[in-house]
């Protein structure tokens, strides 16, 4: 997370590098706190932004992993930011594990 005046200026600016500067939102969902704006383009999202009410400067997660208890950036959330960036990139986590796995096998293959 960050500022909320920073993600708005995030967000123009990747609204401007996908030519819809000043375009409303498609889709809106606020509720308990959270409020979710997507830009839609030929019926793809474009540029989403989650803002989360009184959240301090991390990373938001839902549930907050065991191992992540340690880290003082990662934080207990209402939504949670890894499972939101897989959607956005069309990824299932199930999909995202063996994307990894794959990409590692790769990596680790011998000429």
């Amino acid at each position: 997370m960050v500022a909320p005046a920073n993600a708005d200026t995030l967000c123009w600016q990747f609204l401007a590098l996908h030519h819809m500067a000043g375009a409303e939102p498609s889709r809106l969902v606020a509720e308990a706190g959270v409020t979710h704006r997507v830009w839609e383009k030929g019926g793809a999202p474009v540029v989403e932004q989650w803002l989360l009410e009184g959240f301090p400067h991390g990373y938001p997660r839902h549930p907050l992993p065991p191992a992540a208890a340690a880290d003082p950036f990662v934080r207990p959330a209402p939504v949670d930011a890894t499972r939101a960036l897989l959607g956005f990139f069309g990824l299932a986590a199930g999909e995202a594990r063996e994307a990894a796995s794959t990409r590692e096998a790769l990596l680790s293959a011998s000429p």
